[in-house]
């Protein structure tokens, strides 16, 4: 099976459902630690309500998707220290999102 990251109407990173499953519980986690509840429940929607194999940054203002992207790029090191191997669809992932209006690199190197 297959799950998704939609980043915009016309662009999204397909992964495997195993993959998107680490992805998005990983990030999630450093979401909820960050006190961003309410983007957790929009960007989930799908995927915690509907059952969806995919999660959604498209109505998402640059504030949330910036949070997200932090809290994405913060799981993607934490599990990359972990497994010691490099992370395609994350690697993949960051690169899109980086490469989106939205995006706007932070103090820690974002």
């Amino acid at each position: 099976m297959a799950g998704a990251i939609l980043i915009s109407p016309e662009v999204g990173v397909s992964t495997n459902t195993f993959g998107l499953s680490l992805i998005a519980e990983k990030t999630r986690e450093h979401l909820r630690k960050s006190g961003n509840s309410a983007a957790i429940k929009e960007i989930y929607r799908p995927y915690d309500e509907e059952y969806m194999s995919f999660i959604s940054l498209i109505d998402q203002d640059e504030s949330v998707f910036n949070a997200f992207y932090i809290a994405t790029k913060k799981a993607y090191e934490l599990a990359l220290a972990e497994k010691g191997t490099t992370l395609p669809d994350w690697e993949e992932l960051l690169t899109t999102l980086q490469a989106d209006p939205r995006w706007r690199p932070t103090s820690s190197g974002g």
